[in-house]
């Protein structure tokens, strides 16, 4: 009787065994695929990271062409809005001298 509940520990102890094994290979196949994922991720993270940098270094260029870009434009804009004033002084000058630019109308019939 001793014996056979001896087999029958030496035999739930040995099927322990076995699991036990099964699941550190397991666990072992689990770990190498998380690690095989890590790495993938880690690798398009840093490809990520370049085009991030690269997408701001592109997006600091043209910030800096649009400002430019104002500047000229607020140039031009002054400067038109200068010729545009001194174009309507030129007119106002002209009519008060009696000379609007029209057409002489001395020799015109009533």
């Amino acid at each position: 009787d001793k014996m056979k509940t001896m087999e029958s520990r030496l035999s739930f102890l040995l099927n322990k065994v076995q699991a036990d094994e099964e699941g550190r290979v397991i666990q072992a196949e689990d770990r190498k695929k998380l690690e095989a994922q890590v790495l993938m991720y880690s690798e398009k993270n840093e490809e990520l990271q370049h085009k991030m940098t690269e997408m701001g270094e592109s997006n600091r260029v043209i910030t800096q062409a649009l400002r430019l870009k104002q500047e000229e434009l607020n140039e031009v804009t002054a400067k038109y809005d200068h010729l545009v004033k001194e174009t309507h002084m030129l007119r106002d000058s002209n009519k008060d001298d009696g000379n609007d630019g029209g057409e002489d109308m001395n020799g015109a019939r009533p």
